[in-house]
């Protein structure tokens, strides 16, 4: 008889406690799936169920093969939603989650050329500076950028960030050049709340890198408005190098403490599911492709494709 039928019916009879209801539920009959049963009895050479008249109940060693039935049918399932993902055409509704900033420097312009190559998936983007739970907001994918907090769901390492320090040149000619991170605390810091580092700005020191406290005038939870404060020469700025790389690469910004620039952050692809839908698997290596090939922005490091905690 087929075993994996009768792993199935078994898994059944253990739910339910009965063959009756367990024939119901698989649309076999009683008698089909009593010797199903005991085929797998006669198999094993272990008996797998107690039962009398009126009651049944699994013995030790049919509680394990329940459990162990359980995960095999499971990896099965999984295999062929893996095997069918990966030939599937992308489509359908993704909801894509990440840090404002990030996302409207570069996921816009990148959702807009993805859906260009593949009309069938609707993109739906949610910016804000949360710690976004994939599974609580019904998100497919989020964009995380910085140490990620321990957790079940699965990341994906797809590229990382310079964090730069930086003012106007008008400003560094008023106020002075800072020549070490401590002379921050005579300047006025404009800090991005909403950033991968709130509350502190990065820097490298002989030990590694560390955090430095800093104050000023302004504050906001949109890196954008912290840059344009910026550019006006209202102070120094530390943001992620893709709201200023191109701001220095010009002029209108200056670089400040370059040799105390800290290690790059690493961006994660985060999702719950380790089993890719076609719309997020191509989205995922998609970013990745566009995030490695950019120009100073992100880093050129390339990184294995392969998912992992």
């Amino acid at each position: 008889m087929d075993r994996l039928m009768g792993m199935k019916v078994f898994l059944a009879v253990a739910d339910a406690a009965s063959f009756s209801a367990a024939g119901r539920a698989l649309g076999v009959s009683k008698a089909m799936v009593s010797r199903h049963v005991a085929h797998l009895e006669n198999s094993l050479g272990v008996r797998l169920l107690q039962r009398s008249t009126r009651w049944m109940r699994l013995t030790e060693a049919g509680s394990t093969y329940q459990e162990r039935c359980r995960q095999i049918l499971a990896d099965i399932d999984e295999t062929e939603r893996v095997v069918a993902a990966l030939h599937a055409e992308p489509r359908g509704l993704l909801r894509v989650a990440a840090p404002t900033s990030f996302g409207s420097y570069h996921l816009a312009p990148t959702v807009s050329d993805y859906t260009a190559l593949f009309p069938e998936v609707q993109v739906r983007l949610i910016l804000n500076d949360s710690a976004e739970d994939p599974i609580k907001e019904r998100t497919d994918v989020v964009v995380r950028i910085g140490k990620l907090a321990s957790s079940n769901l699965i990341a994906r390492r797809i590229a990382e960030v310079r964090l730069l320090t930086c003012a106007a040149p008008v400003y560094l000619e008023r106020c002075g050049v800072p020549q070490i991170p401590g002379d921050l605390a005579r300047h006025n810091c404009l800090i991005d709340t909403g950033g991968p580092t709130p509350g502190e700005w990065r820097f490298r020191g002989a030990d590694g890198d560390y955090g430095l406290s800093v104050s000023g005038d302004f504050e906001a939870n949109v890196g954008e408005a912290v840059r344009m404060a910026g550019l006006r020469g209202q102070g120094v700025l530390q943001l992620g190098s893709y709201g200023v790389q191109r701001d220095i690469d010009v002029g209108r910004l200056c670089p400040v403490l370059p040799e105390h620039e800290a290690n790059p952050l690493p961006i994660h692809a985060v999702y719950a599911d380790r089993c890719l839908s076609a719309s997020v698997r191509t989205f995922v290596e998609f970013l990745e492709a566009r995030l490695l090939g950019g120009r100073g922005a992100v880093s050129s490091e390339a990184y294995s494709g392969t998912p992992r905690r």
